[in-house]
């Protein structure tokens, strides 16, 4: 690691490297909309990355204070899925459907929504879930696919954290010793805790 890499950076190059692998794989074209379902640590640097290759982003999650980090990241359209259908809103906004659509939200029934949110022709990435019926009468001719981590984009993802170019300390909400595990493992599990992304120290 480049010595412009802190520790808790470093431990964030993961994340960063899934998505470019993402977003490389599915080729987007400036001012393509992104749909991202899930708002997870992971995704807002997807938004991150987006933003970058010129695309606009829609933020879907069930958490507002997952939506107003999604903003402040450069999420052009922010959707809480409890308030509002999901699939009307993105279609509303998009007028024929997002060109991509990334789920990273781990449900079967978010899986099940992907196909019609996407345009014809589109892309569609499982990332968090791939389990799901898919109804592939309005999809046509979209592609889906599953998407996991592979070393070749780490070198990139590590230049980009080095030259500050993604915020991923942003994402870290928690910070524990490894003699707090449990307590860090409780912690993840309360919703009122807001976690993201927790760093494990020694």
């Amino acid at each position: 690691m480049p010595d412009s890499v802190s520790d808790e950076e470093a431990a964030t190059v993961e994340p960063v490297a899934l998505t470019l692998r993402v977003l490389n794989a599915v080729k987007p074209n400036m001012g393509d909309w992104v749909t991202i379902i899930g708002q997870g640590a992971i995704v807002l640097l997807m938004t991150q990355v987006a933003r970058l290759k010129g695309c606009r982003v829609i933020a879907i999650d069930l958490d507002d204070y997952r939506l107003r980090l999604a903003e402040k990241y450069g999420a052009e359209f922010c959707i809480n899925a409890r308030s509002e259908d999901v699939v009307k809103r993105v279609k509303a906004i998009t007028k024929r459907g997002s060109d991509v659509v990334v789920e990273a939200a781990g449900t079967t029934e978010t899986v099940e929504q992907t196909s019609f949110m996407v345009r014809k022709a589109g892309k569609v990435v499982l990332v968090g879930e791939s389990k799901g019926y898919l109804n592939l009468e309005e999809a046509d001719e979209a592609v889906f696919f599953t998407m996991y981590i592979s070393p070749v984009e780490y070198l990139l993802a590590v230049e980009l954290v080095a030259n500050k170019t993604v915020d991923v300390k942003g994402s870290i909400t928690h910070r524990f010793r490894f003699s707090d595990f449990e307590k860090a493992l409780r912690t993840a599990d309360d919703p009122a805790e807001k976690a993201l992304k927790f760093i494990i120290t020694e």
